[in-house]
């Protein structure tokens, strides 16, 4: 069944606004929806050609695959396989990669060792209480995590997978120890969990292969569990509320499905799954690898498995499972380490990033934006505190003082406390990389100690051949951010769940393939100091300059906050279809973010490696990679100052008590805490106990003086405060502002020009649109569309819902490619043209709802416009005050978007749009959510921008008074074909107008309304 058009999905089926999911991609993919069958193509393609050329190496090199081999392989295969259906069937619900789904799979096999082993149940009772288990932490971290921050960035939620997965590893482990001492008490205990088998089953053999009656349950059962699953979604009715579900969680609640009991479900469903494949699959393979023992190496392999699949195909991924654990076994069946697989899943992934067709649409930003208001909270001081001196001598002494205490500690601790808190600066330093990737960016990598490593070990070696620290110290930033730059290759191109992915094996393969061999750090190697006066610096001197270091970064991550490359880091974060439109290069934007992030993540690991005794490949782990984002999370994801608080958190104050082990663990459960009742983290926590104490002196201290006021003045009539009442009272909303959401123009003199005025420019056209023609998979939404806008004219664009009207905006701005046609503009053919660049152009278009950048205020979405056009400091400064005052927009210039009424973001969108300088402006239902005194404000407002701005405007508008009464020209829409253009009264006198579309009852209003008030 084809979901039904309308103008709100820009005339076409889209996911986002169709009960029922689509076939596309709404993964970041860069795959628009209905791609066609053809969306698997390539992933299949280079699955086929790795596997083809995996068989030509067996016969180039001699390598051997015997058939028991080949068949331990499929059963490795399908526990990956399992894994990536079960984070596949998330995804599509809650748009959450589960990081935790091994995790999963390890509480329940723990569960089932205890029952088994332990309490000697036989398997048909273990078996099912397992499952349930798993099922049963799967629904509760469904409705404890996923639905608490269902509104929260995406990334956000992923982290606290991890953070699950920590815990239940730490639950589970008991578990197996206690089952374990039964079994050894017993004398049970067996190289292979757990010892409870089926008894209605018997064992195989194939060759020296036995398989015991679990794995053979396992290759029974999965064949029959993925058939069904794929049955049931396609033809059931808890299949159709599912995908419907993954389609539109909000839409589907029309049709009176829960779509909060679906996806509880769903997450029970994966977990359960996952908890049928650790428990039946083989956990210890004969060849002594254990895969299973580190859980994120079962979440990585089903994690690659569900990318190349695109997060959609069932089947699909379960076989590239199944081909990851041949691989795995033949390698190792020849002796071969695991680390060239896990190399060729890097180079793989980023050939799928380079071949795959970057989306040049607004899908290729969908999911994207949002959530960030949850967590990106006002940390800096209020508004009226700011300016007060007392304030910022109170920072100042703060501020100093905890730089003062942190440089004088070594006077009054132990030498393995300074060693610590050298060891505490680099964590921090790699802590703040997270922050300025994710917090600032929003893009998340998993493998930022693998940064830091590449750096170090560069860092150590040249430092060791050259002696020269000046040298060795620029060449490991240098590989670090190389390092990074790479992964932001992928980053940019393939967001999301292939950048987890790249990330988490590389964080994997770096500390095999590059750091523990012998020319790196081998078994353990001395780093080396940089010499003074002869001398190795002492641990106290090491210690501040480590210190001197972080605090360095610390400004310069500040500063670039609250700075030009900071504010575009921002607004791609919050809004990256709005950024495009005003100018911003995206892409160049989010390298720059990896690019720094990567050398903050160079200097801490270049400070852990020459800090220490003897460096080792263990200091640049794994799980270091995880612990880090977790450590940011906790601290607060959105916040400098938690990025440093989370640091301390979890890796410094931890090993200062006894117990590191245990502390550590108590962090990360106790950070989980604290975020089900702080989700912005602990700094913002902090922050906003710190301003509501402000709030409440204040409040106290006004209510005195107005008390002190009223003894001492007299009242005047009607009961209306004098003197100082009346100085300390607030001012109120006087109709212009957030409280009223009414209209503003208070700056301007410029005289106001009718839509029929003589000052229409003679010439060549501003806009062509030549034969332009756009089609989503199968189904035209635009055909053959031609249209000229001259300069200087008001053009109405007009149709009925699902006419193509806002496609037509896309395909004139860039953010959909057309399939036949031209676009030019000022004489220029920019059909092919970014619309960044068509914005820098001077082509500025607005959206339906005006969302703008949540987290930012007035003054810095305003900043952002200018930045994208002026490059000196002063100038852009002016033309965001410019803005402010025409816009009338002084006294919100502090406010957060966020906080403003739809009319008001209205009036900020067209100060920012000003602020451009644009030469035509593309209107997107400007009178959209607003009330009609402030639409007929709208008209007046448009009318002088034209007249004080020389702009060329078409606009989309569903009020027809409205756009009859502005505009100069007309186009009508009619299922993506232009059925009439002209002059108002042309149009409105077309019958073919008037019958198709209008409609008698437009025709009386029409002739009744006077035109819009100017």
């Amino acid at each position: 069944m084809t979901p039904p058009l309308t103008d709100d999905d820009h005339g076409r089926p889209d996911a986002e606004t169709s009960p029922v999911p689509d076939d596309g991609g709404p993964d970041g993919s860069g795959e628009g929806p209905r791609a066609g069958r053809g969306r698997w193509a390539l992933p299949t393609a280079i699955v086929a050609v790795a596997v083809l050329l995996a068989f030509a190496a067996l016969r180039l090199v001699g390598w051997q695959a015997p058939t028991p081999v080949l068949a331990l392989g499929v059963l490795l295969g399908v526990l990956y396989g399992v894994l990536a259906v079960g984070l596949i069937l998330i995804f599509r619900t809650s748009r959450v990669i589960n990081l935790a789904i091994g995790a999963f799979g390890t509480f329940a096999t723990s569960v089932y060792y205890l029952l088994a082993v332990y309490a000697q149940l036989p398997f048909v009772v273990a078996f099912p209480v397992a499952l349930v288990a798993g099922a049963a932490v799967g629904a509760g971290t469904d409705m404890m995590i996923v639905r608490r921050f269902a509104h929260a960035p995406r990334i956000l939620v992923m982290v606290l997978t991890l953070g699950v997965a920590v815990l239940l590893n730490s639950l589970a482990a008991p578990l197996v120890q206690l089952g374990q001492a039964s079994a050894n008490r017993s004398g049970t205990a067996n190289a292979t969990l757990p010892s409870g088998e089926p008894s209605f089953l018997p064992a195989l053999t194939i060759g020296d292969l036995r398989v015991p009656p679990r794995q053979v349950l396992l290759v029974i059962i999965t064949p029959l569990l993925l058939g069904w699953l794929v049955w049931a979604l396609l033809r059931t009715r808890a299949g159709l509320a599912v995908r419907a579900v993954a389609g539109n969680s909000e839409l589907v609640q029309l049709a009176g499905i829960r779509a909060r009991a679906v996806t509880t479900a769903v997450w029970a469903l994966s977990a359960a799954v996952a908890a049928t494949a650790a428990v039946l699959g083989p956990v210890q393979l004969s060849t002594g690898a254990d895969t299973s023992a580190n859980p994120y190496t079962l979440v990585l392999r089903a994690l690659v498995a569900a990318v190349f699949a695109r997060m959609r195909s069932l089947p699909l991924a379960f076989g590239i499972g199944i081909s990851i654990g041949v691989a795995e076994q033949v390698l190792l069946w020849n002796d071969v380490r695991l680390v060239w697989l896990d190399g060729a899943i890097l180079v793989v992934l980023l050939l799928d990033a380079l071949l795959t067709r970057r989306a040049l649409g607004r899908s290729a930003d969908s999911g994207e934006s949002g959530g960030w208001t949850l967590v990106a909270v006002d940390t800096g001081w209020p508004a009226p505190y700011r300016s007060m001196r007392s304030v910022r001598a109170l920072r100042m002494i703060v501020g100093g003082g905890l730089v003062v205490l942190a440089a004088t500690l070594p006077m009054f601790t132990s030498q393995l406390t300074v060693q610590t808190l050298t060891s505490g600066c680099g964590f921090a330093l790699a802590c703040l990389s997270v922050y300025v990737l994710a917090g600032l960016s929003g893009q998340l990598s998993l493998g930022q100690f693998a940064v830091a490593g590449v750096a170090a070990v560069t860092s150590v070696v040249v430092l060791a051949r050259t002696g020269a620290f000046l040298i060795s110290l620029p060449a490991g930033i240098a590989a670090g951010a190389a390092t990074a730059a790479l992964t932001g290759v992928l980053g940019v191109r393939r967001p999301g769940t292939a950048l987890a992915a790249l990330t988490l094996t590389a964080a994997g393969l770096v500390p095999t393939v590059l750091l523990a061999p012998a020319w790196g750090f081998g078994t353990g190697r001395t780093p080396g100091l940089p010499l003074i006066a002869g001398k190795a610096p002492g641990p106290t001197a090491v210690y501040l300059a480590c210190l001197a270091v972080l605090l360095v970064s610390v400004f310069a991550v500040h500063r670039l906050r609250h700075g030009r490359r900071g504010r575009a880091m921002l607004a791609v974060r919050d809004n990256p279809t709005l950024a495009r439109a005003f100018g911003v290069r995206i892409a160049r934007t989010r390298m720059l973010g990896f690019v720094l992030a990567g050398t903050l993540a160079a200097l801490g690991g270049i400070l852990l490696a020459h800090s220490s005794t003897v460096v080792t490949s263990d200091q640049f782990a794994q799980d270091l990679s995880v612990k880090v984002v977790l450590a940011v999370v906790v601290g607060g994801i959105a916040s400098l100052t938690g990025a440093l608080i989370g640091s301390l958190w979890l890796f410094t104050v931890p090993q200062l008590v006894p117990g590191a082990g245990l502390a550590t663990s108590a962090t990360s459960v106790g950070g989980l805490l604290v975020l089900m009742y702080f989700p912005a983290g602990i700094g913002p926590a902090l922050t906003s106990g710190r301003n509501y104490l402000l709030r409440l002196l204040t409040s106290v201290r006004e209510r005195r003086a107005a008390g002190a006021a009223d003894e001492s003045e007299p009242r005047a009539d009607h009961g209306k405060p004098t003197g100082a009442a009346a100085r300390t009272a607030r001012p109120q909303p006087d109709g212009h502002g957030a409280g009223t959401g009414q209209l503003s123009l208070s700056g301007g003199t410029g005289r106001r020009v009718g839509p029929q005025s003589e000052r229409r420019e003679s010439g060549e056209p501003l806009l062509e649109v030549c034969g332009v023609g756009k089609q989503f998979g199968g189904l035209a939404a635009v055909s053959s569309l031609s249209l000229s806008v001259r300069p200087g004219e008001i053009t109405a664009l007009i149709g009925p819902n699902g006419a193509g009207k806002t496609t037509v905006f896309d395909l004139i701005s860039g953010f959909e490619p057309v399939t036949t046609g031209t676009v030019r503009y000022a004489g220029e053919d920019i059909t092919r043209l970014p619309p960044d660049e068509r914005a820098r152009r001077g082509l500025i278009r607005s959206f339906q709802e005006p969302l703008l950048f949540p987290t930012m205020t007035v003054s810095d979405v305003l900043s952002v416009a200018a930045e994208a056009r002026l490059s000196r400091r002063r100038d852009r400064q002016a033309a965001v005050e410019a803005g402010l005052d025409y816009y009338g927009l002084g006294r919100y210039r502090d406010h957060r978007t966020r906080e403003l009424s739809v009319g008001t973001r209205r009036i900020v969108e067209l100060a920012a749009m000003h602020t451009l300088s644009p030469k035509l402006l593309l209107l997107d239902e400007p009178s959209s959510g607003i009330a009609q005194r402030e639409t007929e404000a709208m008209a007046g407002v448009l009318q002088r921008m034209r007249a004080d701005l020389g702009l060329t405007i078409v606009l989309i508008e569903h009020d027809l008074p409205l756009a009859f009464g502005i505009a100069d020209r007309v186009a009508v829409l009619v299922q993506g074909q232009l059925l009439t253009h002209g002059t108002p009264d042309q149009v409105q006198a077309d019958p073919a107008v008037v019958d198709a579309y209008l409609g008698t009852r437009f025709e009386q209003s029409a002739t009744s309304s006077d035109r819009a008030p100017a």
